[in-house]
Parts: C-alpha cells; structure tokens; sequence
C-alpha cells in the first residue's frame, strides 16, 4: 500500500468515532486539527531530531492524533494528548531523559505498555518493564495491519488465564494476565 493509499484506510476507518482507536468505547476520542510545519519544527527542535516521514505525513494529512492503535496516536504540540495530557515530546523526554535515542512514543495500551517508534529506522516497537522490543514491523506495515482490523495488541503481548479470588465476593474466578511483550530485544539504529 503507498502512503496515499495508507493515509485514505487510516481517514475511512477513522471516521467511525467506535473504531477510531481500538479503546473508542471505553475513551472516544477527536481526531485532532493537523499539525502545522511550524509545529512540526518545533517538535523536532525540541526532540533534537527528525521525525519519521510517514509519522510527520499523517500528523500533516490526518490529524495531530487522537486516531490509531490501541488509545490512539499521541500528537504533538496542539494535538492529541495522552490520558495524562501529555504531548508526544513531553512523553519521550519523561521516559527518556538525556538520552540521544530517536525513539518516541507512539500510543499507550495501558498496563505499562507502550508501542514506539525509532524515527532513524521506522521500526515500530513495545516499550514494557522488559525495556523495547523490537516487533518485526515498520510503521507501514503496522499500520496496514491496524487499518485491516487486525488485533495488534494480541501480536505484541503474552496473556494467560490466572486464578485469583474476587475480593468482595471471594469467589475464584479467570482473568488475564500480561505475562511478557513479544519480540526480541531492540539494539538502537539496528537496520532492518
């Protein structure tokens, strides 16, 4: 699929406000106004490299987040926030303080867990207590993936069935568990 074609799936499946992100029914979400050049160069000033094309085209042609993978892109200044309302530049800099990485987060799950984005490579990745894996995907391919409806959750994470005990009925009951991220560990700039 070319970035054309990508940018019209992602604007068809976006526009029904229940698949607007995987957890539309539980956090609607706006598809936020489209970053501007001028707020793009700021961004990447402040996160002292460029971003990835194909995430600078959609913030561009789409929307400053709120649309995407599990609780939606995280915009930029102006954009989308986080459940925090924090910007995609203030999170990288909360989880990577003094780092030089060109890693930033792209959306939350919840639990912990995290999917990035190396903007020198494209390589999509899972951020957990593990540190970050690298899914196998680029940012393409993860999106034609989502945009085909695929459960992009279940190709990054383990979940077992555990038995606990209701603490107010104290009844034994099944619940999953995130047991680990899939992947192997990400090496910084590793070429795909």
């Amino acid at each position: 699929m070319m970035n054309n074609e990508l940018v019209v799936a992602i604007g068809k499946r976006i526009a029904n406000t229940e698949t607007r992100t995987d957890y539309a029914k539980i956090r609607p979400r706006e598809v936020a106004p489209l970053a501007t050049t001028e707020s793009i160069r700021a961004a990447e000033q402040e996160l002292g490299f460029l971003l990835y094309p194909l995430l600078r085209h959609l913030l561009q042609t789409v929307g400053n987040g709120g649309y995407g993978p599990g609780d939606g892109l995280i915009g930029i200044a102006g954009g989308s926030l986080d459940v925090e309302g924090r910007t995609l530049t203030e999170l990288r800099q909360i989880l990577w303080p003094n780092d030089h990485r060109h890693v930033v987060p792209l959306c939350d799950w919840g639990d912990g867990i995290w999917t990035c984005l190396d903007n020198a490579t494209g390589a999509v990745l899972t951020m957990s207590e593990s540190g970050l894996m690298d899914t196998g995907q680029d940012l393409q391919s993860w999106l034609e993936q989502w945009v085909a409806g695929a459960n992009l959750w279940n190709q990054m994470v383990v979940v077992e069935d555990t038995r606990i005990q209701d603490p107010r009925t104290k009844e034994w009951i099944m619940i999953p568990i995130v047991r680990r991220v899939k992947g192997t560990p990400y090496k910084i700039g590793s070429p795909k």
